[in-house]
């Protein structure tokens, strides 16, 4: 049997022996002659499923004869084939004044995939295409699908139903028919028009995946499987993922997850969340867009770039093509959006590998990254940016930092202007305790670029953390003077002056800042706290909403809002108010802060309601993923707690369809199982897991919890004691300390948090399990000690700092109020630190500003019989 792909070589062969011949004869090959053997084979790769060189082909035909329309013809309907009809129109609107019916035809098709109804009418109703409108059944099609569109859906149906009556071989029309009954919820008629066209045509996919549809809709599962099954097997195989082979995939993926059959269901999942077709064949095209680039050409090559990264959806050579020009250009976002982590830095020149490398780290990739680097640096030793980001990846892992260090001050000595790496140099430093070289390395950079905002905050908060506020204050004076009206060296200062209690100098520096900046987020936040602070709702209310005006999409900003309406007892005023600006600015963000008030004070069901009126486009924001994946997961553990372990698993499998590689999620699906009995399926997805990129860590604290639920918790110790000397994760840490702790085992417990704190200094989760260990031993002086080092690593930990309030308080320190008072600032609906605050200002004489906190505690904790005692003791008083 001849492979297609030999096929196609044999074909293109043929072409170019019949050039030869002609060469060697001494005749020239005329560009039309040459435009048709491209569309001869250009036509020949496409039927064979070999898209990617079949546009290569067409290209080639419209370079040889741009006056010819069917190159247009061929690339322009591969391109709506795969799915991009906006890309297809393009290539056929490039050529301006064609009245020929079928290109026409095809720019109205793909205006109707589009949804542009409007156009594709008019277009409908030019001369062209209405002479042909009563005989051509495709324009036909078409107006039915308009009128379907926009609403005329029985004009529809009873136009393709007539069309069909005088045309029953007419496919597109019988499909058309099916979709659109469906859509008016004619489910027996569309199933009865599916039966029909199968009987005499049993391998159309299209039909079968919309048989299996309904077949899953009446819960006739496996029917639905046995359909879509069949399906898959008769779709052809080609180079790039069509639409329709991913529509079959995903409702496999579905019923099968109904049918609980999970590991198979995720195979498929994440079969298409990293459908991502090779292109070997386009290195030619990637060197000339380096070339381009080389030259400084960087329109050009964004051009070229742009072409191949249409020509390949999802594809990440044409992700990081395109990327390599927006990184140059300054689009970082655009450019860790489209870079993906498929270059041989053997073969790429250095500024591919740079961009890539930034890409992976901005991507929590740093291993990757690391990797990468290293193997370029030996022929790229020379290139100070190169050097620069393998120093910071480097730094990352410990056995790598002296390494990383090593590479910062290559860079800078390559290239002396970049200060901004003494921050990650002096990061390393306080990392390994050389203090005096870290304030070196800080001063330093605050001297050769005193107006760098990245520079400021780090020297201000170096200084405020080695506790010299003092020298932190003249820095920030050097800073205002570098740079006096910059809004964010304003904003800096401000927040300084509300640390040393001066809110009128704070106040009237992000005055400043607007007034330089008008409309700046970071300022307009700011005195919304600062009003809020002080019981200024109406003041606190308008900065937060300026502050949505200019950042529709900032989070703090609608968190902010909601907490003036929340501290004044309105919660339902501010969801109102929340949901209003969801509706009038389109932003996802206000919905998703609305969800996670809702699941925090135990309305699932409402929080649901919210996730399911936000674009499931939108949960690419990393914010509204969270708290999408956050209400999927409660949802889940709901069921699971009602016993409705099939409710669960959809649940999860509909959260992981979104995120796929959520650790959490598959975590949660693997115990689900667990919990189901089917061990073996649990296990299944263990080793998909496993076989992740990363994935192997995940898999461990997976297997040790399969151990631990089957009642062998040793096996379980095991296997994380394995995983954490092998790797020394903090994960794995944190899951074993947990353990060990069940176990009784807390003297190994405490001697694991200790090498956890030494192998991960900057990790804060360590300091504080030795912080709260020493607490309950009744040894203050240790855990004060511990409590303080976490903060210096984290200064926003709410639970850190009241517990730290809490032992200052019974030493009788004063600074108990401030880390009190802190802690309600960034946790100010936790019933128990509003408690803990409320009571110290009442122990310590101001019971005028202790009760309104001690009502607010005993409010969100109606049955704590402690906060309620603290409470009527501060109103006796």
């Amino acid at each position: 049997m001849l492979h297609p792909f030999r096929r196609s070589v044999s074909l293109l062969g043929c072409g170019l022996l019949s050039l030869a011949l002609l060469a060697g004869c001494g005749e020239s090959v005329d560009s039309e002659r040459q435009a048709a053997i491209y569309l001869e084979s250009g036509a020949a790769y496409r039927q064979q499923g070999q898209y990617r060189a079949a546009m290569i082909e067409a290209r080639n035909a419209i370079k040889y004869a741009p006056q010819k329309l069917e190159g247009y013809w061929l690339l322009a309907d591969i391109l709506a084939q795969l799915g991009n009809p906006h890309a297809s129109n393009e290539v056929l609107m490039s050529l301006q004044g064609v009245e020929d019916p079928r290109h026409l035809k095809r720019i109205a098709t793909n205006h109707v995939a589009l949804g542009k109804l409007r156009s594709a009418r008019e277009l409908l109703a030019t001369p062209a295409l209405a002479a042909n409108l009563s005989s051509d059944t495709d324009l036909q099609i078409l107006q039915a699908k308009i009128l379907a569109g926009e609403g005329r859906l029985d004009d529809a149906l009873g136009q393709l139903q007539a069309l069909i009556k005088r045309q029953p071989d007419a496919r597109e029309a019988h499909l058309a028919l099916a979709t659109l009954q469906l859509q008016a919820h004619h489910k027996a008629a569309a199933s009865s028009a599916l039966r029909n066209w199968l009987q005499g045509h049993p391998e159309d996919a299209e039909f079968l995946a919309l048989r299996a549809a309904i077949a899953a809709g009446d819960n006739q599962l496996e029917l639905s499987e046995r359909l879509l099954t069949q399906a898959l097997q008769t779709l052809p195989q080609t180079d790039l993922l069509t639409p329709l082979k991913a529509r079959v995939l995903r409702q496999l993926a579905a019923v099968l997850t109904q049918l609980g059959r999970s590991s198979e269901a995720l195979a498929y999942s994440q079969l298409l969340a990293r459908a991502a077709p090779g292109a070997d064949e386009q290195r030619q095209k990637l060197n000339q867009a380096l070339d381009l680039y080389r030259a400084g050409d960087f329109q050009q090559a964004e051009k070229l770039l742009s072409e191949l990264y249409e020509t390949s959806p999802g594809n990440q050579v044409g992700a990081l093509l395109l990327g390599l020009v927006q990184y140059e250009q300054g689009n970082y976002e655009d450019a860790s959006e489209l870079l993906g982590d498929n270059v041989d830095p053997e073969t790429m020149s250095a500024p591919v590998i740079e961009a890539t490398a930034l890409a992976q780290l901005r991507e929590q990739r740093p291993a990757d990254a690391l990797a990468l680097l290293r193997e370029a640096l030996l022929d790229h030793g020379d290139n100070a940016r190169l050097q620069a980001i393998y120093g910071m990846a480097a730094l990352q892992f410990a056995e790598h930092q002296e390494s990383g260090a090593i590479a910062l001050n290559k860079a800078l000595s390559l290239d002396p202007e970049r200060a901004t790496l003494r921050l990650p140099l002096a990061e390393y430093y306080i990392r390994t305790g050389r203090v005096d070289q870290a304030r070196a390395q800080i001063v330093s950079a605050a001297n050769q670029a005193p107006a760098d905002p990245r520079i400021q905050t780090a020297a201000i908060q170096f200084f405020l953390r080695a506790g010299e506020a003092d020298t932190a204050q003249t820095m920030m004076g050097k800073f205002l003077e570098a740079s006096p009206s910059q809004a964010s060296t304003l904003v800096l200062a401000a927040r300084l002056g509300l640390l040393n209690k001066d809110p009128a100098s704070a106040k009237s520096l992000l005055a400043r800042a607007l007034k330089a900046e008008p409309g700046n987020t970071e300022a307009l936040l700011t005195l919304g706290q600062m009003a809020l602070q002080q019981r200024d709702w109406t003041t606190a209310g308008s900065h937060f909403k300026a502050a949505i005006d200019h950042s529709p999409d900032s989070v703090s900003a609608y968190k902010g809002l909601l907490s003036t309406y929340e501290v004044r007892g309105s919660v339902q005023a501010g969801l109102d108010a929340l949901t209003a600006l969801a509706d009038s600015n389109g932003s996802a963000i206000p919905r998703a802060v609305i969800a996670e008030f809702l699941l925090r004070h135990n309305r699932l069901d409402d929080a649901a309601a919210q996730i399911r009126q936000v674009q499931a486009a939108a949960t690419g924001d990393n914010y509204v993923g969270a708290v999408t994946t956050s209400v999927y997961r409660a949802q889940a553990d709901a069921q699971r707690q009602a016993r409705n372990l099939d409710a669960a698993r959809n649940t999860l499998m509909a959260a992981i369809q979104l995120q796929p590689d959520n650790q959490d999620l598959l975590s949660d699906l693997v115990r689900l199982e667990l919990l189901a009995g089917r061990t073996e399926e649990a296990d299944k997805l263990i080793a998909q897991i496993r076989s992740q990129p990363n994935g192997a860590m995940l898999a461990a604290l997976l297997a040790a919890a399969v151990e631990h639920t089957q009642g062998h918790p040793d096996k379980a110790l095991a296997v994380l004691n394995a995983r954490w000397k092998a790797a020394g994760e903090p994960a794995v840490a944190e899951r074993l300390y947990a353990l060990l702790k069940g176990m009784g085992q807390d003297r190994q417990a405490l001697e694991l948090a200790s090498a956890w704190a030494d192998q991960h200094p900057r990790d804060p989760r360590p300091l504080t399990i030795l912080a709260m260990d020493a607490q309950q031993r009744g040894e203050v002086l240790v855990a004060t000690r511990w409590y303080e080092r976490s903060l210096t690593l984290q200064p926003d930990q709410p639970v850190v700092l009241n517990n730290l309030a809490w032992l200052k308080f019974e030493a009788g320190d004063a600074q108990a109020v401030e880390l009190a008072q802190r802690a309600s600032e960034l946790a100010p609906t936790n019933a128990s630190i509003l408690d803990t605050y409320g009571w110290i200002l009442f122990k310590r004489g101001n019971k005028q500003a202790a009760l309104p906190i001690l009502q607010r505690a005993a409010r969100y904790a109606p049955d704590s019989k402690e906060i309620a005692d603290h409470l009527a003791e501060a109103e006796k008083g």
